[in-house]
């Protein structure tokens, strides 16, 4: 087998290269992947920008169905890109296109037609409630309760470490649904919660740099159509685990994000 890049992938890195070079400050020395730097006042627009800019371009969930946006590209494109803009350190990169793997694997037709198309023009951002103040490596203790009723699944209670949600048009939360399920892995279910709902109030959780790209979460009483569920009813199993599967693709971007640092100590060094 050739693992060589082919003239295509090599012509597309250098796309990938000058839409970077052009996008961004001459004196640009990158960000860390994540939610730290983008809860800097003067870093957040241009992340924002740099999002809807990787939209215009077709190059958010570009391996996707074209009928969802994509460009229905190779893995390997799609690698190209995420090495090159982790290597950059280019901000804006969000967390929304791991979810989109998940709307595709999980989501009804509708939801695809619905949550996909937003994501892949860069027009929303984001964040994961999983966390809870007694559940965090041990996700499947959360308490977090959903509530079936006629028309919708009523939500009640806590999380914490919640990242990004002050700019987040979507929550992909994880609650439970049968608290009396014989294993606490069996009860949970995964819904799309729009932040912004009726019910539910935050607080940023400022850190020692004195950054607060965290919160704390609290679910009053919060409505969320049944049409929001993500998959089946207690079946959010499957769904948490093929959402490590895609969420630690990250890694991905910590290597590359490691390289330009050492490169810049190297040059530092000289």
């Amino acid at each position: 087998m050739d693992f060589r890049f082919t003239e295509e992938e090599e012509a597309f890195r250098k796309e990938v290269r000058d839409f970077i070079r052009e996008s961004l400050p001459p004196d640009w020395l990158g960000v860390d992947p994540g939610p730290e730097e983008e809860s800097r006042e003067e870093i957040y627009p241009l992340a924002l920008e740099m999002w809807r800019k990787l939209g215009s371009k077709g190059w958010i969930g570009m391996s996707w169905p074209k009928e969802y946006g994509g460009q229905g590209a190779s893995l390997m494109k799609e690698t190209i890109l995420a090495e090159e803009l982790s290597h950059r350190g280019v901000p804006g990169v969000d967390v929304a296109q791991a979810h989109g793997e998940i709307i595709l694997m999980f989501g009804t037709e509708e939801q695809k037609q619905r949550f996909l198309p937003p994501i892949t023009s860069g027009e929303v951002k984001y964040t994961i409630g999983m966390s809870e103040p007694n559940a965090g490596s041990d996700l499947f203790a959360l308490q977090l309760r959903a509530v079936e009723e006629a028309d919708c699944f009523v939500l009640n209670g806590q999380q914490i470490w919640t990242s990004g949600i002050p700019h987040a048009a979507w929550c992909m939360l994880y609650a439970r649904t049968d608290p009396d399920a014989p294993k606490k892995s069996l009860g949970i279910s995964v819904f799309l919660v729009d932040p912004k709902s009726s019910g539910i109030t935050m607080r940023q959780i400022t850190q020692m740099t004195g950054l607060a790209p965290f919160s704390e979460v609290f679910y009053d009483n919060v409505r969320v159509p049944k049409e929001n569920l993500l998959g089946e009813k207690n079946g959010g199993r499957a769904v948490t685990m093929y959402a490590f599967g895609a969420e630690r693709s990250y890694g991905l971007f910590v290597l590359h994000n490691a390289r330009r640092y050492f490169e810049q100590l190297v040059q530092y060094c000289k």
